[in-house]
């Protein structure tokens, strides 16, 4: 019977690290370190993590990165939409001083028949 090995949780953080940060791969740390079973690796990640992302640039990032990451993207797609609102209110401007100006419909009426053709 094969000797079971015993790792340190700080062993396991330092390869799950390792792994995650795309270093080397559950596979490599296997031959590396020379961790027996298939599964090893992976059941780490989910044990310090909670899961597992195999692409390294998504790996976990800490909560305050997270947190200052997605408040960046709020605060780009508020200005985004207040720009679009901006424009979308210049054009019923421009929409409206050219049909006073040049006495023509230029809105579609609601419910209009649509010509054949």
């Amino acid at each position: 019977m094969e000797k079971v090995n015993q790792y340190t949780d700080d062993f396991k953080i330092r390869i799950v690290e390792e792994v995650l940060s795309g270093k080397i791969t559950k596979e490599e740390c296997r031959y590396r370190y020379g961790i027996k079973g298939n599964s090893t690796v992976l059941r780490w990640i989910r044990k310090f993590t909670g899961s597992y992302n195999r692409f390294p640039d998504m790996s976990i990032k800490s909560e305050s990165e997270e947190t200052a990451r997605l408040q960046e993207q709020l605060r780009l797609l508020k200005n985004e939409l207040e720009y679009e609102r901006l424009r979308s209110t210049s054009y019923l401007e421009m929409i409206k001083i050219a049909e006073e100006d040049l006495k023509i419909s230029i809105r579609k009426k609601s419910g209009a028949k649509q010509s054949k053709k």
